[in-house]
């Protein structure tokens, strides 16, 4: 597959829409220092550049399971409930990759 649009650390952060606050204390990095490496100020050092990849990872691939799940949910016809919205998403991403549970 060919990258197309340009990423950096600030594009994917917004795509999957998790605050720069939560992204700098999840990779230890100081919160000015991520949004000096948002904007391109300066590069990151090469553990901040593999630890802010491992953390935005784990937020993507849990965000991948919730939309396969609603996927599947969509495509299943099921009636909409309320009570079990919680239990229904539990169930379907049960069994998923351990690594990735964690949101980020």
């Amino acid at each position: 597959m060919t990258n197309t649009n340009p990423m950096n650390f600030r594009i994917v952060r917004q795509l999957l829409a998790v605050k720069a606050f939560k992204v700098a204390a999840a990779a230890g990095v100081n919160p000015s220092r991520l949004s000096v490496l948002e904007t391109g100020y300066r590069d990151p050092t090469r553990s901040e550049d593999l630890t802010l990849r491992a953390v935005l990872l784990r937020v993507a691939l849990r965000r991948r399971q919730e939309i396969e799940a609603a996927i599947m949910w969509l495509q299943s016809r099921e009636p909409q409930t309320w009570e079990s919205d919680r239990e229904t998403l539990t169930a379907a991403l049960e069994g998923s990759d351990a690594a990735a549970t964690g949101s980020g």
